[in-house]
């Protein structure tokens, strides 16, 4: 499936989520995220991040399920760079979150912007670093919808849904 048939399929059901696997209707698995005091942090979360970033300003905590167990996510900025980074609680490292400029991507991703997307409104570009791997999510709108699009360095569409998609 092309990521502009997609887009349409999106637009006509609202509520469509495509991955590699290809495409899935309806309500897909859902990170619960709660909000909670940086201070409610385990330890070895808090040292994990100070010691990776300690120029970093925290602005928010919080804790979910990461595939079937308890994970916590710090929002932080540091000078420009914003940042999310989801700890296990043992403080290692899921996933790494970081906001980066459409000039920023590689440029297959550049190209599938500019020729599948010419009429969305960029809202957000990150680099996601999960072990060794790098993939870059585009959050967009159009018509009303909120999209999430997840590709690789060479532009291969890896997920699409509807922001939001998960709380129907």
């Amino acid at each position: 499936m092309t990521l502009r048939t997609a887009l349409v399929l999106l637009g006509s059901f609202g509520a469509i989520s495509v991955s590699a696997a290809g495409p899935s209707f309806g309500v897909e698995d859902a990170l619960q995220e709660q909000i909670v005091s940086c201070h409610d942090l385990p330890d070895a979360v808090r040292t994990a991040f100070k010691g990776a970033h300690p120029q970093a300003t925290i602005r928010e905590c919080a804790k979910e399920v990461e595939a079937g167990k308890t994970a916590y996510e710090i929002s932080s900025t540091e000078g420009k760079t914003r940042r999310d980074i989801l700890f296990r609680e043992d403080g290692a490292i899921v996933v790494v979150e970081e906001a980066i400029t459409l000039a920023d991507l590689p440029k297959p991703v550049q190209q599938l912007v500019s020729d599948a997307l010419t009429d969305h409104e960029i809202e957000l570009v990150e680099k996601l670093m999960r072990d060794d791997t790098v993939s870059y999510e585009i959050q967009s709108k159009h018509a009303g919808v909120s999209l999430e699009i997840v590709v690789d360095s060479t532009g291969k569409v890896l997920k699409i849904a509807a922001a939001g998609a998960e709380a129907e």
